[in-house]
């Protein structure tokens, strides 16, 4: 049988903090090996020390893993919440409604297990009080007198994905559109231009609301860009897929850990950024001549798609964008619905790196996540490509 002992969740913190150090230390041992073989041209002990850096690295992967292992916890612990939830709605508003959960046995880091609660429990709201229909209603679409809500939670690609889908009335687009307008968040000439997923992303506007009255149920002062804000501070996205009528589906991407990432080391106007490797589709060279203009903006053809184009140097006011170069390095960066391809001086190493939030004034400067060290002792900005997107399409 096996034996466990229980560990306060300090000590394992203080745990992952050393391992994070180690990280750092690890990323010096290429920087020197690289040193060696170049500034002094000693191939053989830049070699031997590429071989030790090889095998710290080897030991602090097994460390890290081993540590994570032991933070991780299922979701269960947050889905057990909502049926009660669900069952509450359902007695106050008089309508027929189903909770189905599949997933609870997935596991993610404890400490984003405690921030994700509130966001979850207010989407199971939303779904509940104004995804779902009353009886009559159902039955007058043809659809089962009780509604149901799927609340699901599976592992893809080092991310935890938790998914919260109805089959209820879906999201009017023409509602929020108009709404908007008349909030004077968007142009009446903007919002006819905007495809039907950007629209549906207009419900994450801060101050929108589409409810024709407030309830204690949903919303409680919180609207869904409070939701997102919460979860991009998790380095995680939402994304919403609806159709009228049939239903809406909100698709929650989360890492397994916020300790350590892997990020493509950048170069803009003389200084180095790191762009998270979850946001990165891939990196291109764009030819000049296949960018176009239209109304300011720049666009270019890639793989049969139309893609905005954007420069980061001009997303962070730190210069002009280059007209040397025949060809131009570009990330692609996805926020779940469209590709953007953001330019920069130099595409170099990938690595990974631990995050050091920023703290004061620094925390509020959009487009940042926070900071890390390099092998070499700099210190980088690593970019929060959520920000960036929004600040491109502003």
């Amino acid at each position: 049988m096996p034996q466990s002992i229980r560990v306060n969740q300090e000590k394992i913190d203080k745990m992952m903090n050393m391992i994070s150090e180690l990280f750092i230390a690890k990323n010096s041992f290429l920087h020197i090996a690289k040193k060696l073989n170049l500034d002094y041209n000693l191939p053989d002990m830049s070699k031997e020390v590429k071989q030790v850096g090889a095998y710290i690295n080897r030991i602090s992967d097994e460390l890290q893993n081993t540590v994570m292992s032991i933070r991780m916890v299922e979701i269960k612990t947050v889905f057990q919440r909502m049926p009660r939830i669900v069952r509450d709605i359902a007695q106050s508003t008089g309508k027929k409604m189903e909770l189905f959960m599949e997933g609870e046995d997935t596991e993610i880091d404890k400490t984003i297990i405690e921030q994700i609660s509130d966001p979850l429990v207010h989407l199971i709201r939303n779904s509940a009080d104004h995804g779902i229909e009353t009886t009559e209603e159902r039955i007058a679409k043809g659809k089962a007198e009780t509604g149901s809500i799927i609340l699901r939670a599976y592992n893809k690609n080092k991310h935890v994905f938790i998914e919260i889908e109805d089959d209820g009335k879906g999201i009017n687009t023409d509602n929020l559109k108009n709404k908007a307008i008349e909030k004077g968040l968007i142009s009446s000439t903007d919002a006819e231009k905007m495809s039907h997923n950007q629209l549906i992303n207009l419900i994450f506007l801060p101050g929108l609301s589409t409810a024709r009255q407030i309830t204690e149920i949903s919303g409680r002062g919180v609207g869904m860009d409070i939701v997102k804000s919460n979860i991009v501070k998790l380095n995680g996205s939402i994304m919403i897929e609806s159709e009228a009528d049939k239903g809406t589906k909100m698709i929650v991407q989360l890492p397994l850990s916020l300790a350590v990432s892997s990020g493509l080391v950048v170069e803009v106007s003389g200084e180095n950024y790191i762009i998270p490797l979850e946001y990165i589709v891939e990196t291109v060279k764009i030819k000049r001549s296949s960018i176009h203009e239209y109304s300011e903006r720049c666009f270019t053809y890639l793989r049969g798609k139309v893609i905005r184009v954007e420069w980061l140097c001009k997303v962070f006011l730190t210069g002009e964008r280059e007209i040397e170069n025949d060809e131009l390095n570009a990330v692609i960066l996805s926020n779940g619905l469209e590709n953007y391809a953001l330019v920069v001086d130099k595409l170099k190493n990938e690595q990974e790196f631990v995050v050091k939030t920023l703290d004061g004034h620094l925390a509020a400067i959009p487009g940042i996540s926070g900071s890390t060290l390099l092998g070499n002792g700099q210190v980088v900005l690593i970019l929060n490509p959520a920000d960036i997107l929004q600040l491109i399409e502003q």
